[in-house]
């Protein structure tokens, strides 16, 4: 919803789908490099255990729902006329 080009209003408030999925991921990652080093195998070793793909999978679901709120929130925004249609920010697209 919000991968507009660079430049261009953001459709919506809250960060783009992309965005927080790549922001997940680098926790994620970040978490397992601890991990890793705790337990003496390589990232890419401990990025395939279950538990970090239970986590990638809830992130994801998690991911979605907050894309959908924030769909929400800026549709009830516009129905109160706080925000007017065409207001967006306009951001590069590493902002995004």
């Amino acid at each position: 919803m919000q991968s507009g080009e660079e430049g261009q209003p953001l459709e919506m408030l809250g960060m783009a789908e992309e965005s927080m999925l790549a922001y997940a991921e680098s926790l994620i990652e970040d978490q397992a490099r601890l991990t890793a080093a705790e337990r003496g195998v390589s990232l890419e070793e401990e990025l395939d255990t279950p538990g970090y793909a239970a986590a990638r999978s809830a992130l994801a679901y998690v991911v979605k729902v907050m894309v959908a709120n924030n769909a929400y929130i800026t549709n009830h925004l516009l129905e109160l006329g706080i925000l007017q249609a065409g207001d967006g920010l306009r951001l590069a697209d590493e902002e995004r």
